[in-house]
């Protein structure tokens, strides 16, 4: 096919283009409890086509478009000119294609379905000590993937990688039936993982099987964990990126401090990471061909390098990191028993918890939490949290006590001291 299409372009006189290939193969493995009800083999190519073209003053049109891989000569064709002629609706500031970058990164990480899904299976149906409770549904995909990008200037790249991605219900039987569902995502596998964040979420099940309701609690800190504090720092990611400060999404600049700070809070320090261990997002080079390199982004709450894609750097005048997607935030000054001295509520479970990246207002309803009045634990479920990214930043607090979630490593727990609570 890239042969073809590559003979297509020079005959349409195409001289500038981009190609992005993507090949999937994976296993799909559904359960009922601990029978499986299914399993399906699929098979997925993607071939994404990007066409350039120069204009005076600057200025540059492209289109982007799929080609399907069962599509013959003559039906690629009549796309392809039908793209070209769109050419003509679109322009956009110029930047430069990628040129050169060549190499093969076969590290390696594919993955063998059947050891694979032995080792999920064996961890996910261990047999638990409470016998209230039990795994309702568990969905288990395992993909190995091939990525390609080649241009007109000379780009060629390729990986492989393995994707693990694990859905799953799990079933409570207390005070009140509860379910939780939590999803995983994952790289490489890793021993006992899985199982001790199923047991996690056990306990929290089983709280919230028994909780009870609260009037009115107010003035208290908040402490979110795990994927709320990976939602919470996409904030600061996202403003850091080049794309949100060309577009004035942010006001950020090199060597600003970009948090309020005090003696109470902690300091953020933030890092690019091109080849996370365990990270589904892990490669050497972005879509563009851009290849990958660590970056310090954020450095004791001062912006060091700006981070983003080929064309958003150009416009900006910096070079470009790629479009990486890991990202560690280092831990902070307490451990979680510090953090957890003196009265608190902390948010076990939201119903969705929401950063906006823009204004840095948060917010979530509350499914199970935990308030610790200096003496004694109360388990409840019910209301609501809100507050602002920008009100917290000069006095929250970080766990020492780092965990990785997929693309993220970053503290296992935070404390903000300036949230609104309702109930």
């Amino acid at each position: 096919m890239i042969e073809k299409l590559k003979n297509i372009l020079a005959k349409k006189n195409v001289e500038n283009w981009k190609l992005n290939v993507y090949k999937e193969d994976s296993r799909e493995f559904f359960f009922l409890e601990k029978n499986m009800d299914m399993n399906r083999r699929v098979v997925f190519e993607e071939y994404t086509l990007t066409i350039y073209k120069y204009l005076e003053g600057k200025k540059l049109s492209f289109v982007s478009f799929n080609i399907e891989p069962t599509m013959n000569e003559r039906e690629i064709e009549e796309l392809l000119n039908n793209e070209i002629n769109n050419l003509k609706y679109v322009e956009n500031d110029y930047f430069p294609l990628i040129e050169n970058n060549k190499g093969n990164f076969n590290n390696g990480k594919i993955v063998d379905f059947n050891d694979i899904l032995k080792k999920i299976y064996d961890e996910i149906y261990i047999d638990y000590e409470d016998i209230n409770f039990f795994i309702n549904s568990s969905e288990i995909f395992i993909k190995n993937v091939e990525e390609r990008v080649i241009n007109s200037e000379g780009v060629e790249l390729s990986s492989l990688n393995s994707i693990i991605q694990i859905d799953y219900v799990i079933t409570y039987k207390g005070d009140e039936e509860v379910e939780i569902n939590d999803f995983i995502e994952f790289s490489d596998y890793k021993e006992g993982f899985i199982s001790n964040r199923i047991k996690d979420k056990i306990l929290n099940a089983k709280s919230r099987s028994h909780c009870k309701n609260v009037v009115s609690i107010n003035n208290v800190p908040v402490i979110i964990n795990e994927n709320d504090v990976k939602e919470f720092f996409e904030y600061y990611i996202q403003k850091c990126s080049a794309d949100y400060i060309y577009k004035d999404y942010s006001n950020y600049k090199i060597n600003d401090f970009v948090q309020k700070t005090s003696e109470k809070g902690d300091l953020i320090n933030l890092n690019l990471i091109s080849d996370m261990k365990n990270s589904t997002f892990s490669n050497n080079f972005d879509e563009d061909g851009v290849l990958f390199e660590d970056k310090n982004i954020i450095n004791e709450g001062k912006l060091i390098n700006i981070w983003g894609d080929s064309r958003y750097s150009y416009y900006l005048g910096i070079e470009p990191t790629g479009f990486a997607y890991n990202f560690e935030v280092k831990g902070g000054k307490y451990n979680n028993i510090d953090l957890r001295k003196s009265n608190y509520i902390e948010i076990m479970e939201f119903s969705d918890f929401q950063v906006d990246y823009i204004t840095g207002d948060f917010g979530g309803e509350i499914r199970l939490a935990r308030y610790f009045d200096g003496s004694s634990i109360l388990a409840f479920s019910g209301g609501s949290i809100s507050g602002n990214v920008k009100e917290n930043e000069s006095t929250f607090n970080f766990s020492k006590e780092v965990n990785q979630l997929n693309n993220f490593i970053g503290p296992k727990s935070l404390k903000l001291f300036n949230v609104n609570i309702s109930f």
